[in-house]
């Protein structure tokens, strides 16, 4: 019964269509990924401390503070 069942949609939503979307789904799309893709998906990145992010975060967003004080 639930199967039969039809979510109606608003013709103006930007939701997807999920349903579609699900159908189109192999077993193929759910394959482990290989170590040289797991390599490729890692970003480097510096490490930063929290206090050294917090003052990068602060001049970046520095006209802000400069609006607040006035």
């Amino acid at each position: 019964m639930a199967e039969n069942k039809k979510i109606k949609k608003c013709p103006v939503s930007l939701q997807p269509d999920i349903e579609n979307l699900l159908q189109d789904l192999t077993p193929d799309d759910f394959a482990s990924a290989s170590s040289q893709e797991k390599e490729d998906f890692i970003q480097d990145r510096q490490s930063v401390s929290y206090w050294k992010d917090a003052w990068r975060r602060l001049k970046k967003k520095m006209w802000w503070l400069w609006l607040h004080l006035v």
